[in-house]
Order: structure tokens, then sequence, then C-alpha cells
């Protein structure tokens, strides 16, 4: 057996260069011929070191030289990438053991802190809380963009602020915020096209505009954008985005009622997610199955599949997307009749979006129970709610031709001259907000 020492990467980096003044080169030699370990490690370093040779390697970089890098050059890299991860990650406890409030005084007093690692790390910390708390992801975004406009690096703070933007569009769709949202993937759009390997990111940002653009009831270009994101990302070879873009343009589909061609894509897309690790989009696609069913009348696989969905976002711990299922539960016992406990599952709901401050969605169900009060003729209940409904869209901030539309909802059922048909089309036009679109409720109830 061999006793000699084995080296480190610092003697096998020297060894290749043939750098006496570091290393014994013979005495390399000699232990790499005789010890698997040390050959093995040297093997690595050489094919570590074609890599970064390689030009193809570097094909979409623009380096200083027009030349590869040295490879000591790139390790010296990784480790300063290293020994600044650590410090973020001590700066980031730090934040976190302080209010949201003081963290720009922090910042202010630790002049190494703002780095790409630390706003990366407050946005990920934002990212896992985008179901549960989209307003407090939202602030910690806030503070990732901050840090991240004071990299030194002009391509680092670039791509951080775009990948920032992109998930501030997430949390403001989640909020309720749908013309901000879409501002906000024109600003991470903005900087994604400074990035020299953008494309990438752009093909990210283009499905996030369309799942805001289908928030905001605008399906044809939901779909525009959905098949642009898919075939951007199949360029890449990325088949769990791509099943999310198909995802996308299916539900906008099935808004656009063509539910039976969706429904044969949602069960592609669930074969195709078996072989994946990807659990939260198996439970997305399992609530759209059940969304599916219950548009066809099938309510007992609709009932069924909504279960599982809502097991599966138990399970991620997905609290929004719970409430939402919640929300589909309700509406398959209304249809089944089973309607107090339909009712029940909608005003806990609401509730519930409230208490998260998902304040557009809890609207939107108070719109539900005011159509299925007004169905069972109880007029004075369903007024309450219009009137709910009404104030908590206020709360959202609705525009004036919004709020327009709700006065007149809430006026009709207090006069008790409103219609089904009429609640219907007040939520039509709440969740397409265009502005430019006047207000007009069906001609018989004017």
């Amino acid at each position: 057996m061999s006793s000699h020492r084995h080296y480190t990467t610092a003697d096998f980096l020297a060894y290749l260069d043939e750098n006496e003044d570091v290393v014994d080169v013979a005495a390399v030699a000699v232990a790499v011929a005789s010890c698997t370990t040390c050959a093995a490690r040297l093997h690595e370093l050489q094919g570590f070191g074609r890599l970064v040779a390689a030009r193809e390697t570097w094909r979409e970089v623009d380096t200083p030289s027009g030349q590869p890098p040295r490879i000591m050059d790139v390790l010296r890299d990784v480790d300063r990438v290293s020994r600044e991860k650590r410090a973020a990650e001590h700066d980031f406890a730090a934040l976190m053991a302080e209010p949201l409030t003081t963290w720009s005084r922090y910042v202010a007093t630790h002049p190494n802190a703002p780095t790409e690692s630390l706003a990366r790390r407050i946005m990920d910390a934002a990212i896992d809380e985008l179901d549960r708390k989209p307003a407090y992801a939202l602030e910690l975004l806030d503070a990732a963009d901050s840090i991240a406009g004071r990299i030194d690096d002009r391509q680092g703070q670039l791509e951080c602020r775009s990948e920032v933007w992109k998930n501030r569009a997430n949390a403001l769709r989640m909020l309720g915020r749908y013309e901000e949202a879409l501002n906000a993937t024109v600003a991470a759009e903005r900087f994604a096209e400074e990035i020299r390997t953008g494309a990438f990111m752009l093909a990210q940002i283009t499905y996030t505009r369309g799942t805001v653009l289908f928030k905001m009831g605008r399906f044809a270009e939901t779909i525009a954008a959905a098949r642009d994101a898919s075939y951007r990302f199949a360029e890449y070879g990325d088949v769990k985005r791509v099943i999310h873009a198909r995802n996308l343009e299916a539900i906008a589909l099935t808004e656009q009622g063509e539910i039976a061609e969706s429904l044969r894509v949602y069960l592609l897309l669930a074969q195709q997610l078996q072989q994946l690790d990807d659990p939260q989009m198996m439970a997305r696609v399992t609530e759209n199955i059940a969304v599916s069913h219950r548009r066809l009348g099938n309510y007992d696989e609709a009932r069924a599949y909504a279960e599982a969905a809502q097991e599966r976002y138990r399970t991620l711990g997905a609290d929004s997307e719970i409430i939402r299922v919640e929300w589909t539960l309700g509406l398959i016992e209304l249809l089944i009749g089973e309607t107090e406990t339909g009712l029940d599952r909608l005003r806990g709901a609401a509730a519930a979006f409230e208490a998260r401050r998902m304040i557009a969605d809890a609207g939107f169900v108070k719109l539900a129970l005011t159509e299925e009060l007004l169905r069972l003729g109880e007029w004075d209940e369903a007024s309450v709610m219009a009137g709910e409904a009404a104030e908590t869209f206020a709360t959202a901030g609705a525009k004036l031709h919004l709020s327009t539309a709700l006065s007149f909802l809430r006026e009709a059922v207090q006069g008790r001259s409103a219609t089904l048909e009429l609640v219907r089309y007040v939520r039509e036009y709440v969740t397409a907000d265009d502005e430019g679109r006047g207000f007009e409720p069906p001609s018989h109830i004017q």
C-alpha cells in the first residue's frame, strides 16, 4: 500500500503547469502512477480543464480577451462565489432576525452585504412564501431588488433584477394587482434583454406574462404567450417547463369553451408527469382535470380529482391553492344539490383568501356566492353578499369602471331586479378589467 500523502488541487494545477516553484513535478508523477486516488483527481481536473478551454463552452459568453478563461481564473471565481455565499447566509440570518423596515439600515452599515448571493437568498425566501403569503413575498422581493441594484457586476445585477421582477409579477398576480403584474413582466424583460445569455429568462418571463393575462380573462393572448413560451422551452429541452406552458394553454382553452380538448391535454400531461419529479405541477394538473370534469358535468370525477389535488397541495403546504380547490369543491357540491355544504365551503374560501390578503380572489368567491343565493331566492343574504363583494374589490383598489359595475349589481340585488345573467356578466366584466370597454349590463334589467 502506498504511504505517500495525497496531493491537493493546487498541487495538481501546478503539476499541469509544470511549475517547480510550487510542487515537485517528478514526485507528483510518481504519485499519479502509483495511487488511484491521485490519478482519479488529476483525471477529473484534466477533464475540467478541457471543458473550460473548449470554445463551445463559451460560445454565448463574451470574454474580455475573446479567449476561453484559464482554469486557475475559473477556480478563483468559484472560490470567490463560495465565500460570497457563506457571507450571504450570515447576512440573511441577521436580516431575518430584524423587521423588514430596518433592513436598509443594516445594509447601509454593512457595505459588503449587497451581493448577488444575498439578493438571491432573499429572493429564494420570497419564492417560498408566494403561495402562503404573497404580500410578504412582495415585500421580500422589494428588498431583494434594492440589494440587487447595488451589485457591482453589471451582468450579475441584470440577471438578478430580471428574476426579481419576474417573481414580483407572480406575487402581484396572486394579490390581484394584474396591471402592476403586467408592468413587472415588462421590467423583467427589459433587464433580460441586456443579459448576454438572457434568452431562457425571456422564455420564463413570457410564460409569467401568460399567467397574468389569464387572470385578466384575456384568453386569446394567454394562449399565444403560452405557445410562445412552450416553443422556447422546447428549444432548450426543458420538458418540465414545456408541460407548464401547455397546461397554461389548456386552461385558457377551457375558458374559451374548448373543454373536451383541454381535458385530453390535461390527461396527457398527467401521464408525462408520472415520469418527472414535479409534485406541484402534478397537483395543478389534477386540479385542472377536476375543473374540466365539472364543466363537462362529470361531477363524480370532478370531486374525486379535486380532493386528490387538495391532498397534493396539503403535502406541499400550498395554502392558497388548498383554498382555491375548496372553492372548486364548493361549486361542485352546489351543482349536485349539496347546497349548505357548498355555501359553507365558499364562505370559508372567501374568508381564508381575505385573511391572506388575496382580496381579488375573495371578491370573486363572493360573486359566486351572490349568484348561488340568487338562484336559491335568498334575496336578503344575496343583497348582503353583493355589498360585501363590492366592498372587497374596493379594498383591492378596483378602478372606477369596475366599481361602477359592482355598484350596479349591488343596487340591482337590493332592488330585487338582478338576474343570474347579470351576476355572470359583472363577474366576466370584472375579470377582463378592460378600461376601454364600457359597462353595458343585459338590456332587460337596465
